[in-house]
């Protein structure tokens, strides 16, 4: 096992694509021929739902714009939402796709950035369902509704996750929807842009979550006055954020299991360590 030391020099640089793979295809990179759409994948969505260049971070964002669209078997007009939802495209006429995808954490918040242009003050809405198959009923262990208005600008959310029951869950469903208005009223060209959709994990005395091939990644003492330990993990690089989305280090640490941080140059605050794994787990500095 390498264990290797490191201080934080450098307090302020750009923020750089941290969300990973709790999230499907997080960032909206990779897309996928659906018939006559380019569709993202890992994500079941409307025809209202197309690929932007206007990004967040990396190429590509999701773009949700309310329109008027027409059925190619029937060739009814109607005015839909856009819509996406993790899970399965359809392939083909009849084929709904499948919703949901298989998840087994409770992080705290749910985490996105996005911008809003809004028709006549419409509102764009996200829902989260983390779930929980119990003898073929669904159990619902968290549900959490975002309605958002416009912003020209991207806009960091990070929304607390309410839990009901106890339980692990067993399957995360996420929603996002471009109008809240109802169908028969919807209003066109409320169009949103969304990327870099990701989970928060706080922190109690000793951070654990499970990443690759279920080992179990420690980060202790939290809070912390001067320095920190992250042992036990399996992820080619870390990074250290502040509250602010701001990128305090980012090291490598390929075949490395321990890494000792000392944060003496930091203020103290809240921050965010990200591994492979996506998460936000986050620390405290007294």
């Amino acid at each position: 096992m390498r264990k290797i030391y490191l201080s934080i020099a450098i307090v302020t640089v750009s923020l750089c694509n941290i969300n990973g793979q709790t999230v499907p295809n997080s960032s909206f990179e990779t897309w996928s021929q659906n018939g006559p759409f380019e569709t993202p994948n890992n994500w079941n969505v409307s025809p209202a739902a197309s690929k932007s260049t206007d990004a967040h971070t990396g190429t590509y964002s999701l773009q949700l714009k309310t329109g008027i669209f027409t059925n190619p078997q029937t060739q009814a007009i109607d005015t839909i939402p856009g819509m996406a939802t993790t899970g399965q495209q359809g392939m083909g006429p009849g084929n709904q796709g499948t919703n949901g995808y298989s998840f087994g954490a409770r992080p705290d918040s749910l985490v996105f950035w996005y911008k809003y242009q809004a028709q006549n003050n419409d509102s764009f809405v996200v829902r989260l369902n983390l779930t929980k198959w119990n003898s073929g009923v669904k159990d619902m262990i968290s549900d959490l509704v975002f309605i958002g208005g416009a912003t020209m600008k991207y806009t960091r959310v990070a929304i607390a996750l309410p839990y009901f029951l106890n339980s692990q869950p067993d399957t995360a469903t996420i929603q996002i929807i471009s109008s809240l208005s109802p169908r028969e009223n919807l209003i066109l060209g409320s169009t949103l842009l969304i990327d870099d959709i990701g989970f928060i994990s706080n922190s109690s005395a000793v951070e654990q979550n499970t990443i690759n091939n279920n080992v179990q990644v420690s980060i202790y003492p939290n809070p912390f006055n001067n320095s920190f330990t992250i042992a036990n993990f399996n992820s080619d690089n870390i990074k250290l954020i502040d509250i602010f989305g701001a990128l305090v280090l980012e090291q490598n640490t390929r075949n490395i299991e321990t890494i000792d941080i000392s944060t003496s140059s930091l203020a103290p605050g809240i921050y965010f360590i990200v591994l492979n794994d996506g998460v936000y787990h986050k620390i405290i500095k007294e």
